[in-house]
Order: structure tokens, then C-alpha cells, then sequence
């Protein structure tokens, strides 16, 4: 049987096989360039089966969204959509956050940005005094800030604490400030 440090080292170091969602790519005029503002990626999981979208959405930063996602038909439209819904417990969250960090790389890759923010957490407890504590939930997403930090070369993390929803920052290593000018492709 693996020890826990074996099952962690072993579930970082095999992510998901996943690919961009070319469809997905969102760019913005700007004088004769386009700008990229938006990139999608996605894979599944086979146990529990589920599909995860990692989106990158560019504002004054570039924000990341990661959640597992579920197609179902609308009632009055009749067309099939994604919904996003919450999973817990399934036992392969390292392996889920090996993926996306997986993903970030090969987004810093292709943008450089100066930094990638993300939301990530959920939940509190609150102890018999009325204390609030961070959940669960808040620790294995400040352990996944630390690992993505340390995993992307030339970026470090930066969390602003919050119980129930922090907000951490891999900012690469010599970035001035989030107002950055974006990364261009010609028009074709």
C-alpha cells in the first residue's frame, strides 16, 4: 500500500491527458492586432466520470475558472448546454490539480502573463465560540496555490485570505503590476 507522500508525489506527477478547446479562443481587436482574451481547456476523469473546463479569461489580469462540468438539455430552448456543479469526496482532487497545473504551464507558455488569479475554497467552520475556521475545502486550495507557485517556473503565489473564498495570485517573478500590455498575434 502507497503512504500518503507516495500517493500525493505519484497523483502530482500524472495529470489527466487534456486539450485546448480551440473553439473556445476569444480575441478582441485592438488597431491591427488581435489580442487573445479568453482560452479554454478540458479533460475527464474516468471515477467518478466527469469533464473539467479550465478557462482563462483575460481582464485587467487573466483570471482561472476550474470546475467539473455536465451537459444537460434546457427545458424551454430544447438546445444542451454545460452546467457547472460542485463535486466533493471523490478522491482524485491531486490528480484534478496536477491537471490544471498541468494546463497554467502550458498557458504560460503561450500568453506570459503577468499574473494568473484564481478563486478557490468554499465553505467555513465555525467552531462552538463562533470562531471561523477555514474548511477543508480552503486547505487542500491553499496547498494547490503553494504547489502551483513552486510548479511554474519564474512565478511564486500570493494568497489574500479570506475563510470560505481567498483569492490567490501566481505573479511572475519581476512583473510590475496587473495593468500589463497584452501579448499580440497579427491579423490574418
Amino acid at each position: 500500500m502507497l503512504s500518503f507522500q507516495d500517493f500525493l508525489r505519484e497523483s502530482l506527477s500524472t495529470p489527466y491527458s487534456w486539450q485546448w478547446d480551440e473553439s473556445a479562443i476569444r480575441r478582441t481587436e485592438r488597431d491591427v492586432v488581435k489580442v487573445v482574451t479568453h482560452r479554454e481547456a478540458y479533460f475527464e476523469t474516468p471515477d467518478p466520470l466527469m469533464e473539467f473546463h479550465v478557462e482563462f479569461t483575460k481582464g485587467i489580469s487573466w483570471w482561472a475558472t476550474f470546475a467539473p462540468t455536465r451537459e444537460s438539455l434546457d427545458d424551454v430552448s430544447g438546445s444542451w448546454h454545460k452546467d457547472v456543479y460542485e463535486v466533493l469526496g471523490t478522491g482524485n482532487a491531486f490528480r484534478v490539480f496536477a491537471t490544471v497545473i498541468d494546463i497554467m504551464k502550458a498557458f504560460v507558455q503561450l500568453e506570459h502573463p503577468d499574473s494568473i488569479r484564481f478563486v478557490g475554497g468554499g465553505g467555513e467552520k465555525i467552531t462552538k465560540t463562533g470562531k471561523q475556521l477555514p474548511s477543508s475545502r480552503d486547505r487542500l486550495y491553499q496547498r494547490f496555490a503553494k504547489y502551483a507557485g513552486r510548479a511554474l517556473p519564474g512565478y511564486t503565489q500570493e494568497e489574500e485570505p479570506m475563510v470560505g473564498n481567498s483569492t490567490y495570485t501566481l505573479k511572475r517573478i519581476g512583473a510590475t503590476d496587473d495593468a500589463v500590455t497584452p501579448r499580440v498575434t497579427p491579423n490574418s
